[in-house]
């Protein structure tokens, strides 16, 4: 995996199992990314205001977001996000 252009990965995901999953994925790949991790979305935001991240892997059901994945679908059809599918 080429890091050139990558150096930090915002993780928002609220189950520990997950977030190290993810961790061990990435280290198997080589990725050489700091990966900073928040359990809220609120958190998420915080964190994105204070700094800088190259890729935000966001979880779609968590508990301070209900409305979220509706959201992010609106965006979809609109191009401006991308949604996994």
């Amino acid at each position: 995996m080429n890091n050139n252009f990558l150096s930090t990965i915002l993780l928002i995901e609220d189950d520990p199992g997950d977030a190290l999953l993810l961790q061990e994925i990435l280290e198997q790949h080589g990725c050489k990314a700091r990966l900073a991790t928040v359990e809220r979305l609120a958190e998420g935001i915080s964190c994105l205001q204070q700094n800088h991240c190259d890729i935000v892997l966001l979880d779609m059901h968590l508990p301070d977001s209900p409305l979220l994945s509706g959201r992010c679908s609106s965006l979809c059809g609109k191009g401006e996000w991308q949604e996994p599918g």
